[in-house]
């Protein structure tokens, strides 16, 4: 399978206005990984591939968020990489190998392209501070959309790159790279989620709610549930003790004044 040119246009138009959704509007529409990964492979036409790897990717982006104006993995410029060069080679077969091979690279490189795209917005932010200062209302609206350009082209020219150049290294990489690695990347795929929510627990008061974490793994592990299942255990556990919470909690009363010297 070879994407068609409309497709990488819209693609590479994605994983800019995602990112910028993400930093400017915040329609939470389109800019979570796996809403990504599952637009994304409907446009190269596997759904399947695109919910695995949105949602492996999402689990590895847990516990992360860009605090302070820090720069972090992009994982969704990366999901839309991985989904794309896998539907050309094997499909969901070649998923995990891809993530490990082309999704993490591409997540790190977005870092420096981050950097450099919030240089190029912070200049902006500086014209748009004077032009307040004269109350140019125009110069405001445009510095505004100037400052949105760079964090656009920061997601789309990596996987427009990728895109162009990906499926020749991809077909480099499977003429020279041995089995055992190959299975080694598709090992290390299945693994990273587990750093997402190691990432995750550390954030979270674990020690205080230990015996959730042990209800949890016996759920799994001993009756056979699924993640579905835990995770509706888990929803009725926390309802539960947030309706008993309720109740626990003393109602103020008010009572009028009796028996003082003013009623006579």
């Amino acid at each position: 399978m070879i994407l068609e040119v409309w497709q990488i246009i819209i693609l590479v138009l994605f994983a800019g206005l995602s990112y910028v959704d993400a930093m400017s509007f915040m329609t939470g529409a389109y800019h979570n990984v796996v809403l990504t990964g599952i637009i994304t492979g409907l446009v190269v036409g596997d759904f399947e591939l695109g919910l695995i790897v949105g949602g492996t990717f999402q689990l590895l982006a847990l516990g992360m968020a860009a605090i302070g104006g820090s720069s972090i993995p992009e994982y969704r410029s990366a999901a839309i990489l991985v989904i794309a060069l896998a539907s050309m080679h094997g499909g969901v077969d070649v998923a995990q190998e891809y993530i490990v091979t082309f999704g993490i690279p591409v997540a790190a490189f977005t870092i420096q392209m981050d950097v450099i795209a919030k240089m190029c917005n912070s200049f902006f932010q500086g014209r748009i501070d004077q032009a307040v200062a004269n109350r140019d209302l125009n110069k405001i609206r445009m510095f505004n959309v100037c400052g949105a350009i760079p964090l656009f082209l920061g997601r789309a020219i990596p996987v427009a790159l990728g895109l162009i150049i990906g499926p020749s290294l991809v077909t480099l990489l499977n003429d020279y790279t041995p089995i055992w690695l190959i299975n080694g990347f598709k090992i290390a795929g299945g693994v990273l989620p587990i750093v997402g929510f190691v990432v995750l627990l550390k954030y979270l008061p674990t020690k205080e709610n230990f015996h959730f974490v042990i209800l949890g793994f016996a759920l799994s592990a001993l009756f056979g549930l699924t993640t579905l299942g835990v995770a509706i255990v888990g929803a009725v556990v926390a309802v539960t003790i947030y309706k008993n919470s309720l109740e626990a909690t003393p109602q103020a009363t008010f009572t009028g004044l009796e028996g003082d010297d003013y009623d006579e």
